[in-house]
């Protein structure tokens, strides 16, 4: 039996399996020998899972550390809006004195 692998951009892996029947002696032997062990794709593929999850635990950490940042920004801002909103009331409460007093003239 040989194991052809294929790995593609995804590195996702497919493996495509023939039968054969050897004859002792076969001049031909040689290119019936497995593409790749079975030993070495397994490693290559736990490899492959492990670098791929030490990716996702990074990338997990990363959008952690963004999304704390982020929401600190966004309670910055909340502050900052509320500040801003108590600014115009006062703001508006002048205009109208003022207002109300041109009309008293």
């Amino acid at each position: 039996m040989t194991f052809q692998v294929f790995d593609d951009e995804d590195s996702a892996i497919y493996i495509s399996v023939s039968r054969f029947v050897l004859k002792q002696g076969d001049p031909y032997e040689s290119l019936y020998q497995p593409v790749i062990f079975m030993e070495d794709f397994m490693e290559d593929t736990i490899r492959k899972l492990e670098q791929r999850v030490a990716d996702m635990i990074q990338l997990c950490e990363e959008m952690g550390r963004e999304n704390e940042l982020l929401r600190a920004d966004q309670q910055l801002l909340r502050q900052e809006f509320k500040v801003l909103q108590e600014k115009n009331k006062i703001a508006r409460g002048r205009i109208e004195q003022i207002v109300a007093r041109l009309k008293s003239l």
